[in-house]
């Protein structure tokens, strides 16, 4: 699901998703810091969404 069909299926704008998003994924973040593996791995995901923001709202 694209976050368009999101946005208008919750009535909210494409950013207010990616902010919840990125809200949830930094709360996975919190869960998940004792386990060193999938913290980085987490770290390497929120950094590629982060660079994927960023090239999107410079477009």
């Amino acid at each position: 699901m694209s976050y368009n069909e999101i946005a208008r299926e919750l009535n909210l704008s494409v950013n207010k998703v990616i902010e919840i998003e990125f809200v949830a994924l930094r709360k996975m973040q919190a869960i998940l810091a004792k386990n060193k593996e999938l913290r980085e791995g987490l770290q390497e995901l929120l950094a590629w969404l982060d660079d994927g923001y960023i090239q999107g709202v410079l477009r």
